[in-house]
């Protein structure tokens, strides 16, 4: 089981943050997914009207942390099953059975999910949380 996220953020209201080159509106949910994402860094700080606020005290109540372990199990898990969808898709595959189009797409980035796969088991490993 991985951290809750919180019920209620210590600051409710709408921020806004420069992602990407562009201010955009921002939730405290928002924001901590696109922490989550690697778009905004821990010390990046938010404008709530003409205050900035650390990203830290928007998103996490005082003794809240995440698990890096937490994060990078749920998008392990997350691989693992678009992986066992391709897997599925090869036995129709096998057993000559039609795929549509988004099917032969999925199987073609099989690759893709399995280098992702092995990356996030390194990382996973690296942290101590396996």
């Amino acid at each position: 089981a991985g951290a809750p996220r919180t019920r209620q953020p210590i600051l409710p209201g709408e921020y806004r943050a420069n992602v990407l080159g562009r201010w955009e509106r921002l939730s405290p949910y928002g924001a901590e997914a696109l922490q989550e994402l690697g778009l905004l860094h821990e010390e990046t700080n938010l404008r709530w009207g003409s205050a900035e606020i650390p990203l830290s005290v928007v998103t996490k109540p005082q003794g809240y942390s995440t698990v890096e372990g937490d994060v990078l199990g749920k998008e392990l898990r997350r691989v693992e099953r678009k992986l066992n969808d391709i897997g599925v898709l090869e036995e129709k595959i096998l057993n000559k059975e039609k795929l549509s189009q988004e099917e032969w797409h999925k199987v073609a980035h099989k690759t893709v999910y399995l280098q992702e796969h092995r990356m996030l088991q390194a990382k996973l490993a690296a942290s101590g949380a396996a």
